[in-house]
């Protein structure tokens, strides 16, 4: 039998398993290159408290070597979907923030897959609602932990992660200090208009989330970024493709004017970059590179 193995400090392998004496040996073995694969920390699987009682799972990353009595930066990864989830595989990106110092809270919050139904639907008509205060428990969580310094929290994801990136730090303005919007959605309204006249199965997806857009269209302007920009306190570094289909730059280019039209500065109070080789986020090794670099640098600097 043939099967993937992969676990939080190890990539993929693909293993060759023997039914009949119960042993196994490595077809196709990881490769690190000059990464020291020992250097990879655990992810650490926990559930938190969220306001209504209930717990949100979640998987946390720590630095490898934490100073006894020294309060580090941390992040919040918002996933994609919204019915995707963070598994107990190994992650990159996760790796590597916490090599540079950063713990990372990885939440499947409510609208994720795994965890049943009825969590799984919990988020329907309610983008940016429940999802958006179960991402808020995750900041109060990290709060709580001695070794995480409360003033310096950030929140990051792509594509709907990218949305609650955005809701975020409009809705939640006091929370975070940064926001790394990725690929994401600030306008819903306009999200539909445009899936709907080139992806037609994204309008009819859309609807299915939340609702007529005519009919409930309060609830749609209330759930975009765009309509709460001038409540923004935190500093953002906004990253989209200018070939995006699922979530059109557009929705990165108006989010920048909103906040310019409310005196907001380019370089001063956000950073703003287009990428125009790329689509709903980096397809290779090389594009995924270049956006590791420009999130490191940026949270060096601003966090």
């Amino acid at each position: 039998m043939l099967f993937q193995f992969i676990t939080s400090t190890t990539r993929l392998e693909v293993l060759l398993y023997n039914l009949a004496d119960d042993t196994f040996e490595v077809l196709l073995p990881a490769e690190y290159g000059d990464v020291n694969p020992t250097d990879f920390v655990p992810g650490e699987y926990l559930r938190y408290p969220a306001a209504d009682g209930l717990e949100v799972p979640a998987i946390l990353y720590r630095p490898r070597e934490l100073e006894k009595g020294k309060q580090y930066p941390a992040l919040i990864h918002a996933h994609g979907g919204p019915t995707a989830q963070f598994f107990r595989g190994f992650d990159a990106q996760a790796q590597f923030l916490a090599d540079r110092g950063y713990l990372v809270l990885c939440p499947n919050v409510r609208g994720s897959s795994g965890y049943g139904v009825t969590w799984r639907d919990a988020n329907l008509m309610d983008w940016g609602g429940r999802d958006l205060a179960d991402i808020a428990a995750g900041a109060e969580y990290l709060k709580s932990l001695p070794e995480v310094d409360g003033k310096r929290l950030g929140i990051f994801g792509g594509s709907y992660g990218g949305y609650l990136s955005y809701m975020a730090v409009v809705k939640q303005p006091e929370l975070f200090k940064v926001g790394v919007p990725i690929v994401g959605i600030t306008n819903l309204p306009q999200l539909y208009e445009d899936n709907s006249r080139v992806m037609p199965q994204l309008g009819y997806y859309f609807r299915t989330m939340m609702g007529d857009p005519v009919e409930n269209a309060e609830l749609w302007r209330d759930r975009s970024a765009i309509t709460h920009a001038a409540d923004l306190k935190a500093h953002l570094l906004m990253m989209h493709g200018t070939n995006d289909p699922r979530c059109p730059v557009n929705q990165a280019r108006g989010f920048r004017d909103a906040l310019t039209a409310n005196g907001r500065k380019e370089g001063r109070d956000f950073e703003y970059v287009e990428f125009a080789d790329e689509g709903h986020g980096a397809g290779d090794i090389a594009g995924k590179t270049r956006s590791y670099r420009l999130m490191a640098d940026y949270l060096a600097r601003r966090l």
